[in-house]
């Protein structure tokens, strides 16, 4: 069994698109596809006739689908020659937000990284509560002034005890 895969062709270059838009300047439009009545080619035709030039082709009966394609063409190839032209522009567009969005990202993620490296300069919230259960305990009087409860021994505990609550969750 053969498998056949179908394939996009490429996009139209401009130049592609200019030969184009050229050919469908030829006669103006609108172009009809009218039945004629044998006199051309002694049997049933179609004619294409354009408002400007009159007749500009004759087809046998049989092919009134070519008729009417051939008709429409003049107008089909403007309408999509005008669509081609929109859709690039719209291409365009968002080709310069994709860039516009990329350099965004790029900027965040070196935001984020310098937000990082100088997280990890900063001690831990358990090294802060412990320097401070430090601070506290070396600031204690030992009981050489009962009368003015000075010390803060049990405020350094608690201090400890929250430092190691907060290694314990990951913070």
């Amino acid at each position: 069994m053969t498998i056949v895969r179908e394939t996009t062709p490429p996009p139209l270059t401009a130049d592609q698109l200019d030969v184009i838009r050229c050919r469908a300047a030829a006669t103006p439009g609108p172009w009809t596809a009218d039945e004629d009545d044998g006199r051309t080619f002694q049997q049933p035709a179609w004619e294409i006739t354009s408002e400007a030039d009159g007749v500009i082709a004759r087809v046998r009966d049989w092919l009134r689908p070519d008729a009417e394609f051939i008709a429409a063409a003049r107008e089909d190839v403007s309408a999509l020659l005008d669509d081609s032209a929109r859709l690039r522009a719209r291409v365009a567009e968002l080709e310069r937000e994709r860039t516009e969005l990329n350099e965004m990202i790029r900027s965040s993620n070196a935001a984020a990284v310098t937000a990082r490296r100088e997280l990890e300069r900063r001690p831990s919230r358990a090294a802060v509560l412990r320097e401070a259960a430090d601070r506290l305990n070396s600031a204690c009087p030992d009981g050489s002034t009962p009368e003015l409860d000075l010390c803060h021994c049990h405020t350094a505990d608690v201090f400890r005890h929250w430092a190691d609550a907060t290694e314990g969750d990951g913070a």
